[in-house]
């Protein structure tokens, strides 16, 4: 373990409601939350050409699996743009943890490709990963949103995010995962994909910085809503299948950083294989328009028989009526494999409005949602806890 690693590790956060380091860290988010728009823009425009020379280089190589590499929110992110790389490349692409994929993988197929992410840039087993793959003959790609990242001396070839992360993972991930959705694109090029095909998924990605303003913008004042009545709560669970999965594991992550509360991220079909949720536990439901609607509804109705609080995000076009939950929002409809880049941010915003409300901070969070505006299709019935 490196030394930053051992530093970082060995100063846990204080588990009180007002810990002044989470209570910092927080403050510091905010502006990241807002500024992803513009952060995916910049990226996609800054960091294009890298990226459509990285996809030439690959287009030369065979490629007949991926491995997505990544530790926390960087393997969430991995979670998340699996299905569009699948698609895009036609090869098995597979999210896997750092340390599972430095310690225990055996297979060293130098036609293989390892897609690696840090956002600091020296996580030690993400770095162990990509060693270990160039070692083995395979191509590496690093992606890290720090400029000077030690894992980009090791990988082949080194892409950068533009995006800060002063307070908790936010930008850092969803412009990741601009970076993973684009270089999926350009090597679909690159391998001998008509631009014309690729067109739309182009235009979803494009569009995705617009429609998170969008989404800030008229789900501010609402979500603000439902963090005041949540302030007590000490379990949040959030589902998800599918790319919503990862929507899910970093809405559990946020709650685990924000705040001193705990959070369970559960992936949908799992969620009927245990008792997974009881009286008066929340649990925020992610829910595109795609395969998983059905299981999901599955779901509602199991979590409105066992007591528990049901949330919603969905689509504004969803086969579920918002009746179904006792509180939901109205997201834009979009490409079920590229949802966690847009879908993902309210539950930034709820994870850091929980926290300063617990700190004590609650004017601050009133503050910067006063110019928020609340439009009814985004809010529904604010629950009683």
């Amino acid at each position: 373990m490196s030394a930053k690693d051992t530093a970082r590790e060995s100063v846990p956060l204080g588990q009180t409601d007002d810990d002044h380091e989470r209570l910092r860290r927080n403050r510091l988010t905010l502006g990241e939350i807002v500024g992803q728009p513009e952060a995916i823009e910049e990226t996609l425009r800054q960091e294009g050409s890298n990226i459509r020379t990285a996809a030439r280089v690959l287009g030369g190589r065979k490629i007949n699996h991926v491995y997505l590499a990544g530790c926390g929110d960087s393997l969430a992110v991995m979670v998340g743009m699996r299905g569009f790389l699948e698609r895009l490349l036609q090869v098995p692409c597979e999210p896997v943890q750092a340390l599972e994929y430095a310690y225990y993988h055996q297979l060293t197929d130098p036609d293989s490709m390892v897609i690696a992410l840090t956002s600091t840039g020296w996580t030690t087993k993400v770095a162990e990963s990509v060693a270990q793959a160039r070692k083995a003959g395979m191509a590496t790609v690093a992606i890290s949103n720090s400029p000077d990242a030690p894992i980009f001396s090791i990988a082949e070839i080194s892409l950068l995010a533009h995006a800060t992360r002063n307070g908790w993972p936010t930008q850092s991930s969803t412009t990741a995962m601009a970076v993973i959705a684009q270089l999926g694109i350009e090597l679909a090029i690159s391998k001998g994909k008509s631009k014309v095909t690729l067109d739309a998924d182009q235009v979803s990605l494009n569009r995705s910085a617009s429609q998170i303003a969008q989404l800030l913008h008229l789900s501010w004042n609402p979500i603000a809503e439902l963090a005041a009545a949540e302030r007590s709560t000490p379990l949040f669970l959030f589902s998800g299948g599918g790319p919503s999965l990862a929507t899910a594991m970093i809405g559990a992550a946020k709650i685990k950083e924000c705040t001193n509360r705990h959070a369970v991220a559960i992936q949908i079909e799992e969620y009927h294989h245990y008792l997974s949720q009881v009286v008066g536990e929340p649990m925020f439901m992610t829910i595109p328009n795609g395969p998983s609607v059905g299981r999901s509804a599955n779901a509602i109705r199991v979590g409105r028989a066992n007591g528990g609080r049901l949330y919603g995000l969905v689509p504004q076009d969803s086969p579920l009526s918002d009746q179904e939950f006792d509180w939901s929002l109205a997201l834009p409809p979009m490409d079920e494999l590229l949802t966690p880049i847009v879908y993902t941010v309210p539950l930034q915003v709820f994870a850091y409005d929980l926290g300063m409300m617990i700190a004590g901070a609650g004017s601050e969070v009133r503050a910067s949602h006063s110019t928020g505006e609340s439009d009814p299709s985004f809010r529904r019935d604010t629950p009683k806890t």
